[in-house]
């Protein structure tokens, strides 16, 4: 910056006096929905998009940007978890009466995530922003390739026998068995590495955490989806409760965004049920590495 004084207003920056909408405030707000409708499709990979949008188009500092992400990401898959809870038209025609949230294994692995968060939210007040985003690029990049490259979908696990009659599959999750110790130990490892992550780049980690509970756990992609918006929505106000110390908040730019994203992960649940989740995965992954390739060329080429 030059010098001069700014005011965020509405989610992006601009100079005192300036009466009409610039092209960067209509950017954000409608780069809000398109996390949303992230949020819902993918159960995560909302800050991926939203710290990038805050910090290059918005104009805001990295740690309001990280600050503002967790903010929206966790109020936003919050409310995108009690639509996955709900159960669709095809699990009723079925007889299951719950969704794709599993509450209790969300809860454990969300409460081992938020401890991480803090701890990331505490670390990152000590690099200098070019250190967190690097991190954060390189975070987007794993990423992005693990979605291009995608996973080979879970063999169908075996109807489990209660007094004679089968329980399908499909109810949510692939496994059913207890879990080993070596297992155990995995997701307790798993849970707060991601919380860190969280907590240091501003990422609600889901696009983490959706892989950990369909590997691990054994959970259908569904219930992984589902879960996982459980698991960002705590570590994401974990993080924001670390990083709310160190920053001056934009509550009116907050709720602005924060509302337009609710609105998008509406439509991002509904198109989840439609489109091939595949396809948009290997597209979205596509879309993070140039999207990590615009945060390395911000921090050091046009730096």
């Amino acid at each position: 910056m030059d010098g001069t004084r700014v005011e965020r207003t509405f989610g992006t920056t601009l100079k005192p006096g300036s009466e009409r909408l610039s092209a960067a405030l209509i950017a954000t707000h409608v780069l809000a929905i398109l996390v949303g409708i992230t949020i819902g499709l993918f159960g995560g990979g909302g800050a991926i998009l939203m710290v990038p949008i805050l910090s290059y188009i918005a104009g805001w500092p990295t740690q309001d940007s990280i600050t503002g992400s967790l903010f929206i990401v966790g109020l936003t898959s919050l409310f995108s978890t009690f639509l996955h809870a709900r159960p669709t038209k095809e699990q009723r025609e079925r007889g299951h009466k719950k969704g794709n949230v599993r509450w209790g294994t969300g809860v454990v692995f969300g409460g081992l995530a938020m401890l991480g968060a803090f701890a990331g939210g505490q670390l990152t007040a000590l690099l200098p922003g070019i250190v967190v985003m690097t991190i954060f690029a390189i975070v987007m990049i794993a990423s992005g390739i693990g979605m291009v490259r995608g996973r080979k979908p879970s063999p169908p696990a075996a109807p489990s026998r209660t007094k004679g009659k089968s329980t399908p599959s499909s109810a949510g999750t692939a496994a059913t068995l207890p879990l080993s110790q070596a297992q155990k130990v995995k997701i307790v490892l798993a849970a707060l590495g991601i919380g860190v992550i969280s907590g240091l780049v501003g990422a609600g980690g889901g696009f983490l955490v959706v892989p950990a509970l369909a590997l691990l756990v054994g959970f259908t992609m569904p219930a992984a989806v589902g879960t996982s918006l459980l698991v960002v929505a705590m570590q994401s106000a974990s993080g924001f409760l670390s990083h709310i110390l160190h920053v001056d908040v934009d509550w009116q730019a907050l709720g602005s965004l924060t509302g337009l994203a609710m609105a998008g992960t509406i439509l991002g649940t509904l198109l989840g049920s439609h489109i091939p989740a595949a396809k948009l995965k290997r597209a979205f992954g596509v879309f993070v590495l140039l999207m990590a390739a615009v945060v390395l060329a911000q921090e050091y080429l046009l730096a």
